[in-house]
Parts: structure tokens; sequence; C-alpha cells
């Protein structure tokens, strides 16, 4: 007697058959924009660079919204697949080559209306990934290999496209008969006043057709094709200008909470308005830099990690989302920390006894991704730094999805660090000073910093005394210094871990590397930061009055006098010998001073130790007291 066949097999055999029936290839595409960096930084008038950050922000944003929504309709949702969506970038699947390329050709015509000079480009991959229509969640059932395949050649495309085209740097050369810009050097096409009194000739400025784009974004409401409608919440509404968009992207989820204080330390428009445009500075302006360590791996390897090419796109999107929000997260607990425990907080105080907040001497240029460029006074500057990267830690830590992308990474023997953290180049210069070669300084400090990272935040400072504009290599070669170099702590920036470390006593939790406000330590300081902190405010303090140890003088080292003891300590010797003879009397006079603030030490030499420590901390504390009252 036969047996029958199992009635499923054949059941299973037309399931199979229906799902594939009813999959499709979908287009990939991917618009991005094109030398970042040099566009945002063409200019050193910042309200220049802040609206041209905020053209790059909307170009991924609300321009690829815009296309999707006027090429699908009501059907966004059912038709296209968004996979990356932040700062000039953009990596979405839609169902119809011809409708991707509508969309392409619509953001890409926005930037052209613009007039801005943003460099915008799409490509799109045709029968790029599989996609069942049918799942609410349009899931692909590709393999990994097959989705990192297609992503690897979708960004490959892109690169190659760039070649292909000409560049808007290439448009508008003039000829020697053109007005020139104020700011770009390119041929003028109108003029743009600081002052209600257009007559005054000192009070305007010749603009080119993109600087003069950008200038009105800045101060004026932006075109009503980059807004996607208005709602009836204010905080929802479109904002003004590129100032008060750039609030509202700090404040995020806040909804009013740390409104006042982080509004009060953006820089206020009518100083983004005026000829000088100026932070609220003390005579230097730190130019931060900020890279994440090790999450550009992340991104690659996530192939390595997860088994189907569902999981890849869910991650990609969920964590290119999670990171947007860490970073604009970070920035607004940042400036709230140095605002509530920065140097001096808590002093000035209001008609009414409440604290004032600082005000103006912060400026985020870039915010997008992992990168973070930013203006800020002297005097905050350090300190926010700091706060930037331990802020930036925290956050990390409460989005799992990037805990368990690093444990997976691990399993599979992928180099990538055991947690996520920043490189940091933070650069003071003169607030005149040609801010594209700032900017490059504090690239290369923050490489330097990432370096020397080992699964920490790290920061690499330095301020730079001269007022020359020349390449790093050039302003610390080792020629210009004599035999004893070792001697000379000035002949490189001080590199030091800034991040959250684990306590002794429980390897899961974290606790600040140093304070953020300058404090006395009980017992000996540490950590490198610690010790910086320590001896910043040993100089810094103030000696007591008599026996009553409550009551303080002015009585502390002056301006002048922490300039000699620097020029003493950083200048090169011909032998270790000689240095340690002249720097002796001066180490002397520290350690009086010590004694008579009564700091207490259980290490023994505390100063003698560290001392390559005292021109960094000299540095730091002449940032902070700077040189305009």
């Amino acid at each position: 007697m036969t047996e029958d066949p199992p009635v499923s097999s054949g059941s299973e055999k037309t399931t199979e058959q229906t799902v594939r029936s009813r999959l499709q290839k979908w287009c990939l595409v991917m618009l991005a924009a094109g030398s970042k960096q040099s566009y945002v930084f063409a200019t050193n008038k910042q309200r220049i660079q802040l609206a041209a950050s905020d053209v790059l922000y909307q170009m991924g944003k609300r321009w690829v919204d815009a296309g999707l929504q006027k090429v699908l309709g009501d059907e966004v949702g059912s038709r296209s697949r968004m996979i990356v969506q932040t700062s000039a970038l953009a990596i979405f699947l839609v169902d119809q080559a011809e409708s991707a390329r509508a969309i392409v050709s619509h953001v890409t015509g926005q930037a052209v209306r613009s007039e801005t000079d943003v460099d915008v480009w799409g490509v799109v991959r045709e029968d790029a990934i599989t996609i069942d229509p049918h799942d609410p969640g349009l899931g692909t059932p590709d393999s990994a290999e097959v989705v990192k395949g297609v992503l690897a050649k979708l960004f490959q495309a892109h690169d190659q496209a760039r070649f292909t085209r000409s560049s808007p740097v290439g448009r508008e050369i003039g000829t020697p008969f053109d007005a020139r810009c104020s700011y770009s050097g390119r041929p003028a096409s109108d003029t743009k006043s600081f002052s209600p009194n257009e007559s005054i000739a000192s009070e305007t400025a010749y603009a080119s057709r993109a600087v003069g784009k950008l200038w009105d974004l800045a101060e004026i409401a932006e075109a009503r094709s980059m807004v996607l409608g208005a709602a009836e919440d204010p905080s929802e509404r479109p904002a003004n200008n590129s100032r008060e968009r750039l609030e509202r992207r700090i404040l995020g989820p806040r909804k009013g909470k740390d409104e006042d204080e982080i509004d009060a330390a953006l820089m206020d428009l009518e100083r983004l308005k005026s000829r000088s445009d100026d932070l609220d500075h003390n005579g230097w302006y730190g130019i931060l830099h900020a890279d994440g360590n090790g999450m550009g791996r992340v991104f690659q390897n996530l192939s390595e990690a997860y088994a189907t090419g569902e999981e890849i796109l869910r991650q990609e999107k969920k964590l290119s989302a999670d990171l947007d929000e860490i970073v604009w997260g970070a920035v607004g607990d940042a400036i709230v920390e140095v605002q509530r425990t920065g140097p001096d907080a808590g002093r000035a105080k209001g008609p009414n006894g409440n604290t004032i907040p600082y005000k103006d001497w912060i400026l985020p240029i870039i915010v997008g991704g992992d990168d973070i460029s930013a203006v800020l006074s002297g005097r905050m500057a350090l300190s926010f730094a700091i706060a930037l990267s331990q802020a930036y830690e925290t956050r990390i830590q409460t989005k799992p999805d990037f805990g368990g992308a690093l444990r997976k990474l691990a399993e599979k023997k992928v180099d990538v660090p055991k947690k996520l953290s920043l490189g940091l180049g933070l650069i003071f210069v003169k607030p005149h000073h040609p801010f594209s070669h700032a900017i490059q300084l504090a690239e290369d400090l923050t490489g330097m910093a990432k370096k020397k990272s080992d699964n920490a935040s790290m920061l690499a400072f330095h301020v730079l005394h001269e007022p020359s504009v020349r390449r790093w290599d050039d302003l610390h070669s080792r020629d210009e210094w004599k035999p004893g170099v070792p001697a000379a702590p000035d002949a490189a920036p001080l590199v030091i871990p800034v991040g959250l470390r684990e306590t002794t006593d429980d390897p899961s939790s974290t606790r600040r590397e140093g304070p953020i406000h300058h404090r006395l330590f009980e017992g000996t300081p540490t950590t490198t930061l610690e010790k910086l902190w320590y001896l910043m405010r040993l100089c810094d303090s103030r000696v007591p009055l008599g026996e009553d140890e409550t009551r303080e003088t002015d009585a502390r080292f002056s301006r002048s006098s922490l300039h000699r003891l620097r020029a003493v300590l950083s200048t090169p010797a011909p032998d270790e010998e000689t240095y340690e003879a002249r720097i002796a009397p001066v180490m002397s006079q520290l350690g009086l001073w010590e004694k008579r603030m009564k700091i207490p030490l259980e290490e023994r030499d505390f100063l003698r130790k560290n001392r390559r420590l005292l021109v960094p901390a000299l540095d730091a504390l002449d940032m902070e007291r700077g040189t305009a009252a």
C-alpha cells in the first residue's frame, strides 16, 4: 500500500511561487553634496558659513522629501523606502527607474534654482534590490552579501559621476574689469548692507550671486519651495532664518527645556548681521572640529554583523537616524553643561537673584553625521570640548543598537573599538585670523587625537601665538628647535583623554574623566585632565586673607606674570640639566604659592613631576582669562 505524499509540500511550493511572483526589483538612489567643507568655509563670514551649512542640511532633508512628494504623491510610503537621510546625504529605494530619475532631477534642479552654488548630484542603480511590495515594511529577501555589494557599487558610481560633470566652482570666473565679491573673490552681482541706511558706503559690501543668496538665507524666511507646509504648533512652523533653524535642531525634542540657556549661548542674529559678526569673545576664539572614532568602520562592516540584507537596511536606517539625534543632542547637552558649570558659572546674577547665562559664545557651523565644527569664545572653548565628548559618549550608551553592532562585529573579529567616542581638535586663534586656516589646523589636531584614541575620546588642543598662515607641519617642524627639544613642552600640542571612563569598583559604570569647572580636588589628581585642571586652578587661585580663610583677596598671578612664567618654561635649552637649572627659581615660587594656598596633595613633588603640563595649563588659563575685558 502506497503512502500519500505529504500535503504540506505542495502547499509550501505554492506559497513560495506566490511570494516570488510578487517580488520586484527596485532602484537604489543616492543624492549627496560634494566638497562640503570647502563649500561651507569658502568665506570667513560666519553668517555665510552658517547659511551654507543650512543649505546642506536642507538638501539632505527637505529637498529630498519635497522631491519624493512631488513625484510619488500620496504613494511615497508604498513606492519608496528611505535608508539613510541626513545632512547633505540621502539613500533610498524607489520602485521605478523613471520615478527615481525624476526625483534626482527635482533635487539637483532645486540646487540650481537656489543659486547658492551647492554642488549636488545623484545616481540611480536600476534593478538593484529585491523588494516585496506587499510587505508593510517593504522588506527584502536579498542576502547580506548582495545588499553590501549593491551599496558599495552605489558609492563608487556616485564618486565616478563627480568627474563627468562641471563643478559650480568653474562658474563666473569673471574678467579683470569685474567688481569682486568682498568675501569670495567671485564677480560681484549685488551689494549688501549692514545698516538700514544703505547710503553709507562703509556699511555695504559687494556680493557674488551665491554669496548674496546665502546672505539672505541667513536673515530672511526661506523660500516656500523648501518648506513642506506649516503646522499650527509654533515650534513646527518654518523658521525665519538659518540661526533660528540651527537653534531648533539643537533643541530637538527638548520642547522648551533648556531653551533659554541654549538661545543665550548661540550667537545672536544681530551679531551675525553686523559687519564684524563676532562672538562675545575675550580676545581669543576656539575653533573646534570633532569626528567620531570607529563610526565609519561600524557602517562599512554591517554585513559582517547581520545575516540578511533586510537586517542591514534596517540597521543602516536606525543607526544613521540615531547618530543624527546623538550628535545634535550632544551639542545641546554640552552647551547647557557649560552654561551651568563653566568658568565662573553662577557668579553673574540678575536683579531678581537669578543666574544670568553667558551670551553669544558659540556658533556650531557643521553638525552632520559624526562631524562637528564650531567657533567658540576662547573662554568657554576647552570646557565645551570636554563637555561635548562626554555628552556624545553618554548619548551613545543610550542607543542599544550601537552596542549590539559593536558586539556582533567583535565576535566576527572585525577591527572595531570597544566603545564609540570622539576625536577632537581645538585650536585657539585671534578673532580675525583666517577661518579657513584655523579650521584646517583644527582638523589636523583632530587627526592627532584620533591616532592616540584607545576606546576613549581624545582632545588635542593648541594655542596659535603667531599670526602667520602656515601648514601644521611647517608650524611645528623639529628643525625649528635646538638640541634638547624634549625639554620644551611647547613643541607639540597636548593630547589628553577627556571622555567617560570606567570606575575601578564597577566596570559597567562610568564617571566623568574630570571636572568641567575648576575646583579643588580631594587628594591628588590622578588623570591627565585632572592634573591640568589642578594646575590651572593653582595658577588662578586667590590667596586667603589673613587667618580668615573664608575671605579672599584679589592677589593672584597677574596676566603679565603668567606670560613671563610661560616664557621661562617653554623656551628650549641645550640639555635637560640646563633647562632644570633655569626653571628651578620659578618652580620654587610655584611651590611656595601652592603651600600658601593650602591645597592638599598626597603625592610628593607634584609640581616637579608634572611640570610638562604647566605650559598647556598656563595656555588654557590664558584662554579663559583672555586679553580683552
